[in-house]
């Protein structure tokens, strides 16, 4: 069975406001914004949470909702 290829430009169900005018509106601006957090951030259980959920994403091809996840991750600290 072929696998599918990663596609990163894929939207977001709904785009997720990260403040000011920015808004995070596809799995590739998520990645991109994931990969520029503190690395002791991205250790955290909600970050690598969001992270397996993108990759899925990407190679399933699903549109996914991250709004309510990112929004809970980002409120934690550690």
């Amino acid at each position: 069975m072929p696998t599918r290829k990663v596609d990163w430009s894929r939207p977001l169900a709904r785009p997720i406001d990260i403040g000011g005018a920015r808004k995070l509106r596809t799995l590739d601006d998520v990645r991109t914004h994931l990969l520029k957090i503190p690395k002791e951030r991205q250790t955290n259980a909600a970050w690598q949470s969001i992270t397996r959920q993108i990759l899925d994403a990407a190679q399933s091809g699903e549109t996914v909702d991250l709004t309510i996840p990112f929004a809970l991750a980002r409120m934690m600290r550690n």
